[in-house]
C-alpha cells in the first residue's frame, strides 16, 4: 500500500519494488539469447567448469543479488514498520488488514 495515502499499489510502484530484479533478468535474458536460438545450452561451460565457466556479468549478478538479498534483510530487521529497502524505494509499506468478524477467511 501507499505509505502515504493507503491506496493499493500503483503500477509505478508495483515495478519499482522489483526494479533491480527486473533489470538483471531482463539484461541476463537478452544476453543468453542468441545461444538459445542456436540451441546451445546457455550455462554448459558453467556447469563443467563451476564458477570459472560464468560470464563476468553472471558472477557481478550473482554477487548483487546477494548483497541485495542482505541489504533486504537488514533494512527490515532495523526499522519498526519492517519496511525492507524495496519498500522505501517504492515509498510502499504493507498494511495488514483484519477480516471482519462477520467474515470468514477465505477457503472456508
Amino acid at each position: 500500500m501507499n505509505a502515504l495515502s493507503g491506496d493499493p499499489l500503483s503500477l509505478r510502484q508495483a515495478g519499482m519494488r522489483d526494479i533491480l530484479p527486473l533489470v538483471f533478468n531482463t539484461v541476463g535474458v537478452l544476453l543468453d539469447l542468441p545461444r538459445v536460438v542456436q540451441g546451445r545450452i546457455p550455462y554448459e561451460a558453467a556447469a563443467a567448469a563451476g564458477f570459472s565457466g560464468l560470464s563476468p556479468f553472471h558472477i557481478f549478478v550473482l554477487w548483487s543479488s546477494l548483497a541485495w538479498f542482505v541489504l533486504e534483510l537488514l533494512t527490515m530487521l532495523s526499522n519498526a514498520k519492517r519496511r525492507a529497502l524495496h519498500d522505501f524505494i517504492a515509498g510502499t509499506v504493507v498494511i495488514r488488514l483484519s477480516p471482519r468478524p462477520s467474515e470468514s477467511p477465505r477457503g472456508a
